[in-house]
C-alpha cells in the first residue's frame, strides 16, 4: 500500500515538475516579445528628428 502511494506521489511531482518547465518557456516566450513590443513603443515615442 505504502509503495503504491510513494509511486503515485512520485508520478505527481514529475508531472508538475514538467508542467512548471512548459510554463516557464511560455512566459520567457511572453517575456521576450513584450520586451519587443515596448522597445518598438519607446522607438515610436520619441520624436523624430
Amino acid at each position: 500500500m505504502n509503495e503504491q502511494r510513494t509511486e503515485r506521489l512520485v508520478e505527481v511531482i514529475e508531472t508538475a515538475r514538467n508542467e512548471v518547465r512548459e510554463a516557464r518557456k511560455v512566459l520567457a516566450t511572453k517575456l521576450m516579445t513584450l520586451e519587443v513590443l515596448v522597445e518598438q513603443a519607446l522607438k515610436n515615442a520619441k520624436p523624430s528628428e
